[in-house]
């Protein structure tokens, strides 16, 4: 039986379980004029092998509004992932913002509507010197909103130096790419391999850089060592530790011989350009995860109906009623 086909029986279990006892179902909330409702409260792979059809980019964000648009984004997308919500500081202002900002370039995955770019990905890639106009903006927002941003800690990973080599953590010749967030609805469609091969190039680009550190969950690890990560260390035992990955240069090369090519399209572009519509089945990576929850969720739902008792009539025959009589 397939998972749609179990859904309906299970709502025409219900349908006819209401109607035969006159239970009124519960009804929920009307999202007619909410064109994101199907989709905003799904869980993080409910959009498994779904086709969008549309031209997306990838590029850099160099104005004050998208960046805080990132901000919000980000924010929006942390607290509505289980797994992730912890990472985030709440704030009144609905924004994710921390002392590594100040230290990165940020970029944006866009889809092109007939209202213009709509803001879809977010990736940012902190380096070790600051970006003055993202520091204004920072600075601004906090008093605008009154919020305090914590500062800026060495690096995210443990013992960086002993796994890459203290010569690799300075002179900016290593970053580390992180707060990457897809909206639900246009995940599993390509744009994370997408968006990944994009901020490689933009990286790499650059002579000086030699190493991208990653830290990311072991579900994602996959995709990572598709495009020449490798693992370094792990945040402890537990099943969702965040797994820590490095991309050398010579990985980069080996995987890209292509990147002087993509940076001239870049640059005439103003972006990197994908136009959507194919499957990605390197979605099936995804295919336990997806089964596990749809099957909580059909569980949930049975739990939920109310089904008739049943009333046992005694047999005359039973054994019960023999030792009775005879005592």
């Amino acid at each position: 039986m397939g998972i749609q086909q179990a859904d309906r029986v299970i709502e025409t279990m219900q349908a006819r379980w209401h109607a035969g006892t006159g239970v009124r179902a519960t009804k929920g909330p009307d999202t007619a004029g909410d064109p994101d409702a199907a989709t905003r409260n799904q869980p993080t792979h409910g959009s498994w092998m779904k086709r969008i059809r549309g031209i997306c980019t990838f590029r850099l964000i160099t104005s004050e509004a998208e960046l805080t648009e990132a901000f919000r984004l980000r924010f929006d997308v942390y607290r509505q992932t289980p797994s992730l919500r912890a990472l985030l500081k709440e704030n009144a202002a609905g924004l994710d913002i921390d002392g590594y900002d100040a230290y990165a370039w940020h970029c944006g995955i866009f889809k092109r509507t007939p209202n213009g770019d709509r803001m879809v990905g977010y990736l940012r890639v902190a380096a070790q010197h600051k970006y003055d106009w993202v520091e204004a903006l920072v600075a601004r927002l906090e008093q605008k909103y009154g919020f305090n941003v914590n500062p800026r800690e060495a690096t995210y990973y443990p013992d960086l130096a002993a796994y890459i080599g203290e010569a690799l953590i300075e002179d900016d010749r290593f970053c580390e790419p992180s707060r990457f967030i897809i909206l639900p609805q246009y995940r599993s469609t390509g744009l994370a391999k997408f968006a990944i091969e994009g901020v490689m190039a933009l990286g790499f680009a650059n002579p000086i850089l030699q190493v991208a550190v990653i830290g990311c969950q072991k579900l994602h690890q996959g995709i990572y060592e598709g495009v020449g990560f490798s693992w370094f260390a792990a945040q402890n035992e537990q099943p969702n530790a965040f797994q820590f990955l490095a991309l050398y240069r010579p990985a980069v090369e080996k995987y890209m011989p292509d990147l002087s090519a993509r940076m001239q399209r870049y640059r005439q572009q103003g972006a990197f350009v994908i136009q959507l519509g194919q499957v990605d089945w390197g979605a099936l990576r995804y295919l336990p995860e997806v089964l596990r929850q749809r099957a909580r969720r059909w569980m949930r739902r049975l739990r939920r109906i109310r089904w008739p008792r049943r009333t046992i009539v005694p047999s005359p025959f039973s054994t019960s009623g023999i030792k009775n009589k005879s005592a």
